[in-house]
C-alpha cells in the first residue's frame, strides 16, 4: 500500500528539522520521505552490525561457507565484512581462513577496481557488472545474514564458496544492483540487510547495502529459495539515505547496473 499523503508530511517535516530547519529543500525533503516509506513499507531491516562472535548458545566458531567448526579448521583474527581492507573495524568471525583466502580475497582486486570507477558514473560510462563483483557484495551479505535465514542461501552460499569465477552467467539473468552517490561527509563504512515483508510483493527476499564515503552499493542477495519460484523479479524500491544511522544530508542520487552490462569476471 503506498503511503499516505499525511506520513508523507510527517516524514517531510522530520527530515526539515533534521536539516536544521533549512529553507529551500520542501521538495527534497518530500520525495525523500515518499522513497523511505514505499521502500520500508515493503521491507524490513533486519542486520546493521558485524557477526564478530560466535552466535548465541554455540560453543564454537563455524564457517557459513563450508560449515567445519574450530576443531577443523582455523579461524584467527576475524577478517573484514567488506570486500578487501576497508572494513572500517566490520569483521566476522563466522569465515573460516581457508574460505577467506581461497573464496574472497580473489575477489579483493575487481571489487576495488569496481568501486573506484563508481565516484564518477554519473559523467562515464557504468563500470561493468561482473559475476566477481556480485560474488564479492554477496559474500559480504552473507556474513551479516541472520542465522535464521541461513536456510534460504543454500545455493548462494554454495556459489559464493566456489573459488572458481568462470559460473554460469545465465543463472544471474536477474541479476542488477543499485549505485548511490550522495552527500559527503559520510559516517565509517557499513553493512546492512533488510527483508521483504510480504511474498505478494515483488521485489527479492533479501536486499542488502554497502557503504563507504558518499557511495553506496545496493544489491539482492542471489539464488535465494524463496525467489525461486518466481518467473520475473522486480527490483526493491529505491531508498533515499536520508533516513537511518548512516544518513546524509541530501537525498542520494542512484544509477541501476541492469544485466545488460553483467560480463563474466
Amino acid at each position: 500500500m503506498p503511503p499516505t499523503q499525511q506520513s508523507v508530511s510527517d516524514l517531510a517535516y522530520e527530515l526539515w528539522l533534521r536539516r536544521g530547519r533549512e529553507h529551500g529543500g520542501d521538495q527534497r525533503d518530500w520525495l525523500a520521505a515518499t522513497a523511505d516509506l514505499r521502500f520500508f513499507g515493503q521491507y524490513e531491516l533486519i542486520a546493521h552490525a558485524p557477526l564478530d562472535q560466535p552466535a548465541p548458545g554455540r560453543t564454537g566458531r563455524r564457517c557459513r561457507f563450508c560449515e567445519r567448526s574450530a576443531g577443523r579448521t582455523t579461524f584467527q583474527t576475524p577478517p573484514p565484512i567488506w570486500p578487501g581492507g576497508h572494513d572500517g573495524g566490520l569483521r566476522s568471525g563466522e569465515i573460516c581462513d581457508e574460505c577467506q583466502a581461497e573464496c574472497r580475497e580473489p575477489l579483493v582486486g575487481p571489487f576495488d577496481a569496481f568501486w573506484s570507477t563508481l565516484g564518477a558514473i554519473e559523467r562515464a560510462r557504468p563500470a561493468p557488472l561482473t559475476l566477481a563483483i556480485l560474488k564479492a557484495v554477496a559474500a559480504s551479505l552473507v556474513l551479516i545474514t541472520p542465522e535464521d535465514e541461513l536456510e534460504f542461501l543454500g545455493d548462494t552460499i554454495e556459489w559464493v564458496g566456489n573459488p572458481d569465477q568462470d559460473d554460469d552467467a545465465s543463472l544471474f539473468t536477474d541479476a542488477w544492483c543499485r549505485v548511490y552517490l550522495g552527500d559527503p561527509p559520510r559516517r565509517q563504512p557499513w553493512a546492512a540487510l533488510a527483508r521483504r515483508r510480504d511474498d505478494d510483493a515483488g521485489g527479492p527476499y533479501l536486499v542488502g547495502w554497502l557503504g563507504r564515503d558518499d557511495l553506496v552499493i545496493e544489491s539482492p542477495i542471489p539464488l535465494c529459495v524463496r525467489d525461486q519460484d518466481r518467473d520475473t523479479l522486480a527490483l526493491s524500491p529505491e531508498r533515499s539515505f536520508v533516513l537511518g544511522s548512516f544518513a546524509a544530508t541530501g537525498r542520494a542520487r542512484s544509477t541501476l547496473l541492469s544485466p545488460a552490462v553483467l560480463e563474466r569476471a
